[in-house]
């Protein structure tokens, strides 16, 4: 971890963990005091890659999952803008002055977001957007979206836009109120004749534009998400079985053979997402030929981890671990998410199935 991140974890961002789960409040002053130490902007520009990327958000979803999961639809969508945007936006982004978010997921085609209903149509010389869009995290507080829709003209089956915060027609469904990430803004947003700031890429062209520079960077850094929450379980179980003791007996929890080979089984599981996501990363920088398996596989991997390693550490913590306010009891909610976010742990199975034997990753059916 860079001193830069560890001062903003410990000054602003750990110290509004519990709160801000609490309220469900946007982590504002977190992710206004990243963009000062420069990480909003870290794979901007001439910036760093995705591992530095990956490293951020492991480092802030151990304290908080709602900073990571903003921080990390923000990595998401700014390779999107880096690639196609405008260069005041690029700029803006780059100088950590600018957040950006995905919206992808639609009322009509749920985790289906390679299917959107939303349109794009022409009207007195301007391109208008209509859209239901079902889960865009930092709903109403990020400074653009990166958002889909159906070609405007072209054939395909998606166009990329970049829509201001500002934009006219452009309203947030209320507040989310999650069971975890509770301070993510993962709220259901509406277009009605929203005039787009640019069109990202050409028209037709959002497809392959999202799964070459959003996907990957999306299912790497949910997998480091995961990673995070698993080292803050792991920890909270590691502590809690030394600081607790059987009086009766002279014994820290530890001290017994049986607590200890299910927290050593815990922390193996944590360490086996570890060194996946670091091929994977590898795979990538080194443009191996399994690397597009390695981006799919991630994110399953790990999400599925997390939630076996949250379920073992809950039963290793007892009833203390479940008690409200508590950070494995956070952390258990938290690491929930990744499982459901589009593409799902089933969807992801499904395309390295298919990558696995020669078809295409997408057709009618998974459509």
């Amino acid at each position: 971890m860079t001193p830069d991140l560890a001062a903003v974890i410990a000054d602003v961002i750990a110290p509004a963990a519990a709160g801000t789960d609490r309220s469900g409040t946007f982590p504002r002053a977190g992710i206004e005091a990243l963009g000062k130490a420069g990480l909003l902007g870290l794979t901007s520009g001439a910036g760093r890659g995705l591992r530095d990327a990956a490293e951020v958000v492991t480092a802030l979803a151990g304290v908080c999952g709602s900073t990571a999961m903003v921080v990390l639809m923000h990595y998401a969508s700014a390779a999107v803008i880096e690639a196609h945007g405008p260069a005041e936006v690029r700029e803006a982004i780059a100088e950590g002055r600018y957040l950006a978010t995905l919206a992808f997921s639609e009322t009509g085609s749920r985790s289906h977001f390679w299917a959107p209903l939303s349109t794009a149509a022409g009207r007195d010389g301007e391109v208008r957007l209509d859209a239901r869009k079902s889960f865009v995290t930092s709903a109403g507080e990020a400074d653009g979206y990166v958002w889909s829709s159906r070609p405007l003209a072209a054939s395909g089956p998606m166009t990329l836009w970049l829509v201001p915060k500002d934009a006219g027609g452009l309203s947030v469904a209320g507040p989310f109120d999650g069971v975890g990430l509770r301070g993510n803004a993962s709220s259901p947003m509406t277009a009605e004749g929203v005039r787009p700031q640019a069109m990202l890429g050409q028209d037709g062209a959002g497809l392959d534009i999202a799964l070459a520079t959003a996907l990957p960077a999306f299912l790497v850094l949910n997998a480091a998400f995961s990673l995070g929450v698993m080292d803050a379980l792991v920890g909270g179980a590691h502590a809690h079985l030394t600081g607790s003791r059987l009086e009766h007996l002279g014994q820290r929890l530890a001290d017994r053979p049986a607590t200890r080979s299910a927290f050593a089984r815990v922390a193996a599981r944590r360490d086996q997402v570890r060194v996946f996501l670091d091929d994977t990363l590898a795979a990538l920088e080194a443009g191996r030929e399994d690397a597009t398996m390695r981006v799919l596989q991630v994110k399953a991997v790990a999400a599925e981890a997390a939630v076996e390693v949250a379920d073992e550490v809950m039963r290793l913590c007892g009833g203390s671990a479940l008690r409200r306010g508590g950070a494995v009891e956070r952390h258990f909610r938290d690491s929930l998410a990744a499982r459901v976010m589009a593409p799902t742990t089933e969807a992801l199975h499904d395309f390295t199935g298919r990558l696995a034997f020669g078809l295409p990753l997408l057709d009618g059916d998974a459509a």
